[in-house]
């Protein structure tokens, strides 16, 4: 079979042959797809360019990691992936899987190579028509960003892994009671940074949600979350705790507007207690505003905007709160190919310092991306885009320019 020649090359040669051999699956056609089938292969491969992989302000000297090896502020990543997916019914029950194996190799900086499996599985589970629910656990690994990592000499890996049971019970007419448990663990190996913590959180929720006959919805839900620390004791030098408790209520609609616009909305307020030091302590109103709006068979327009609060720690400040804006014009060219332009801003005003400062940190995020993407069959799918980062900081040596190129080709059988 070709998905286990494509993955054994990989493993035994590298990404040079193994791309090779994926670009002859995509020549020869003889596999097909099918959306009926219960078991699917997928194997991808992709290059992408970045100029300032450590978004560095500008000036700067690239990172020296030490024992030897040479560093690079621009560098050439190449990765290929195999991968299964599976999707079958029985009955009232649903099961699916998908497990994707994929080798990240850097052209330069080649000690943030690294290789992971990460995973999705689900029990989509039916007591009736009426009582239905999910239960799943999914696993991903990502080298993240160095934008706010002030050591950029490690492998900075970040492994996510998720264990949730949720239920939804129509009660009578469109009147839903909703609920679930889930269990999320993030752990970075070699992380720079201490800000963000790696941690274990257990959160419950439970709410209702009402579904008119025009499947227009809104939904309100409480959630409350307990959390932990990994690998941390108290630190009061710093002034780092060990852990923490989070509530949230949100409110949630899906409305179609028209019969060619969707709107979909989330307002909430968040409210994140530390179990010794006070001073971490924030809360404050969150939500999200999605606009999609048709007017052709060929034309799509998304705008959205939100409000986030998120925990970063540093000596400076103990969160963040981010509020976005952006738009995604969408435009079907052919049949086959597809051009998009996303354009986004953020502004990132920083609070909660712990020493005293003479001014709270103050960003903005600015991101523009063009991409194309081309079906030439059902099976096979080609994605490319340009994009420039860039930003902006009322801190010394906080702002940068980033521009990414990047191209990814895709056989499913």
């Amino acid at each position: 079979m070709q998905i286990y020649s494509v993955t054994r090359r990989v493993a035994k040669d590298g990404f040079k042959p193994a791309l090779i051999m994926f670009l002859a699956c995509l020549a020869s056609g003889s596999s097909h797809a099918d959306s009926d089938d219960a078991i699917n292969f997928a194997v991808g491969a992709n290059l992408r360019h970045e100029d300032n992989l450590f978004r560095l302000p500008s000036g700067s000297p690239p990172p020296n990691p030490g024992s030897g090896n040479s560093a690079s502020k621009s560098d050439l990543l190449s990765t290929v992936y195999a991968g299964i997916r599976v999707d079958k019914a029985y009955g009232l029950q649903r099961f699916q899987l998908d497990v994707t194996a994929t080798q990240y190799r850097y052209r330069d900086n080649d000690y943030l190579n690294f290789s992971a499996v990460d995973y999705r599985g689900a029990w989509l589970w039916s007591v009736s028509p009426r009582l239905t629910g999910t239960v799943s656990a999914d696993k991903t690994s990502e080298l993240t960003s160095y934008a706010n990592l002030e050591n950029t000499t490690i492998r900075n890996k970040r492994t996510i892994e998720n264990q949730r049971v949720t239920a939804d019970w129509l009660v009578d007419g469109g009147w839903h009671m909703v609920g679930g448990v889930w269990h999320q663990r993030s752990v970075g190996k070699n992380s720079a940074t201490t800000a963000t913590g790696d941690f274990d959180q257990d959160t419950a929720e439970a709410g209702v949600r009402y579904v008119a006959a025009n499947n227009n919805s809104i939904a309100a839900v409480h959630r409350e979350s307990r959390g932990d620390y990994l690998g941390r004791s108290l630190d009061t030098a710093n002034v780092l705790d060990t852990g923490y408790k989070q509530s949230e209520n949100e409110l949630r609609g899906l409305m179609q507007v028209t019969g060619n616009s969707f709107l979909d909305a989330r307002l909430g307020w968040v409210d994140r207690n530390h179990d010794n030091f006070s001073q971490r302590d924030f809360s404050g109103a969150v939500g999200a505003l999605s606009y999609r709006w048709t007017p052709t068979g060929k034309l799509r327009f998304t705008l959205l905007a939100g409000r986030d609060l998120v925990a970063y720690q540093e000596s400076a400040d103990s969160y963040y709160v981010s509020n976005y804006a952006g738009m995604m014009p969408e435009w079907l060219l052919t049949d086959k190919t597809t051009i998009r332009l996303k354009l986004d801003v953020a502004q990132n005003t920083y609070h909660g310092a712990v020493v005293p400062v003479t001014s709270m940190r103050d960003d903005t995020v600015r991101t523009a991306q063009l991409g194309v993407n081309w079906r030439p069959a059902r099976t096979i799918n080609v994605d490319g885009y340009l994009t420039h980062e860039q930003r902006s900081s009322n801190q010394t040596g906080l702002d940068y320019r980033a521009n990414v190129a990047s191209v990814t080709a895709a056989l499913l059988f």
